[in-house]
């Protein structure tokens, strides 16, 4: 087995749903076909690259676009009570876990509770060996990315790397560890062999 089905296996231990997918369209094209209802989303330059933020734009489902909120905070009340939510992750254990970092606390919110289906799509470049690289991965890639791509002035963007900084543009206010699905099968962890996202 490679990094993937390793990873993939410790999930389903875990009680997730995982799935590995081959490229970024096959991957939209099985969410093209599970989504319904109401559709929430993580913010997440993964779910650009494969094409999904578009389509939901022109899709029949009720999404719940960020882009078009008078009240962003009202939107992500919303998205907690929707039928499926969409996001990435920031580093995936191949012990089976989720490791994410949040800003408002919205994604992780939605990820631990609320939304009936949660589809989390990740690209193999996230797939991390313990919760030490996903923290250090964190630290050196996404978060530092993350702040260049939302325009922040925190100080990784000039440093490089996280300095645990308290000012008030930082994106990491929460730190969430999601080692099983509560619920069993409610979060769906998609793995494409593909680099995706930060």
């Amino acid at each position: 087995m490679d990094k993937i089905e390793i990873t993939a296996k410790k999930l389903n231990e875990n009680r997730f749903i995982a799935k590995i997918f081959s490229t970024r369209e096959e991957a939209l094209g099985y969410l093209q076909h599970q989504l319904h209802g109401t559709v929430g989303t993580g913010g997440s330059v993964t779910l650009e690259q494969i094409g999904l933020l578009s389509w939901l734009r022109e899709s029949n489902l009720t999404f719940l676009n960020r882009e078009n909120a008078n009240d962003l905070n009202e939107l992500f009340r919303r998205m907690l009570s929707a039928d499926c939510y969409v996001m990435s992750a920031n580093a995936i254990t191949m012990e089976g876990g989720l490791y994410n970092v949040d800003g408002r606390g919205n994604r992780v919110s939605a990820l631990t509770y609320g939304p009936e289906k949660v589809y989390v799509v990740a690209g193999q470049n996230k797939i991390v060996k313990d919760i030490k690289e996903a923290v250090l991965r964190v630290e050196t890639v996404a978060a530092v990315k993350n702040c260049i791509r939302l325009h922040k002035k925190a100080p990784c963007v000039q440093t490089g790397h996280c300095i645990h900084c308290n000012f008030d543009d930082t994106i990491c206010s929460s730190f969430v560890y999601t080692r099983r699905s509560h619920v069993p099968n409610r979060i769906e962890v998609m793995l494409v062999r593909e680099d995706l996202g930060y």
